[in-house]
């Protein structure tokens, strides 16, 4: 009995570290302001604890780190994300402000929040859906898990529906082309039915070996 009651524990915590979420690498952004240099000086700066790379003609790297990482969904810290501001002599200082990620993994929808500033773009404050990615790229990563490009991205309908009830026209804030790729490092992979079958087993073993014990 102490064997089978050993070989049960030694499943289930074989089962549950396979389905534990995995340490959560990376994730890039590639922005690219360019399209709106016509309107002013262009900066764009970081927000939280990424980090931003800038490139050349207004372009940059934004790296993120997932708070968590599921097959489904990666979530990231409400702070995190970045600004990008426009200044002119006749318009003043503008930006807009994107921050509390998460990205269905599944459909390529980029969902978070979206904040104005000044005297053209103060009164944008939208959270929801944001960018929809039309093509979607799965490479093998690291230790059986996989890594998930998200490109040719448009604006969510939700968000060019605020836009448009709030007075801007969508096109005014070309979110669909600040970002031009996302790229999820270390997405874990579906468990098989059979994970979780062995780890129901293991736990079903170890609750009769307490009640035996017990009584």
């Amino acid at each position: 009995m102490k064997q089978i009651s050993r070989a049960v524990v030694i499943a289930a915590a074989a089962a549950t570290a396979h389905v534990a979420a995995y340490a959560a690498t990376p994730t890039t952004v590639a922005v690219n302001a360019s399209s709106l240099t016509s309107l002013g000086t262009v900066t764009t700066t970081k927000l939280g604890n990424a980090t931003f790379a800038a490139g050349a003609s207004n372009t940059g790297t934004l790296t993120l780190t997932p708070s968590s990482v599921s097959a489904a969904l990666a979530d990231y810290a409400d702070a995190d994300g970045f600004k990008i501001s426009v200044s002119s002599l006749f318009l003043g200082t503008n930006s807009v402000s994107f921050s509390n990620f998460s990205q269905d993994l599944s459909s390529g929808m980029l969902s978070g929040s979206l904040v104005g500033a000044g005297g053209i773009l103060g009164a944008l404050n939208y959270s929801g859906e944001l960018i929809d990615a039309a093509t979607i790229t799965t490479t093998a990563g690291a230790a059986g898990t996989s890594n998930i490009a998200f490109t040719n991205f448009t604006m969510a309908p939700a968000l060019a529906a605020y836009l448009t009830a709030a007075g801007a026209t969508p096109s005014s804030v070309p979110v669909g082309s600040m970002i031009t790729n996302i790229t999820v490092t270390g997405v874990p992979a579906v468990p098989e039915p059979s994970t979780y079958a062995m780890l129901l087993l293991g736990l079903g073993g170890i609750a009769v070996a307490a009640r035996r014990k017990a009584a």
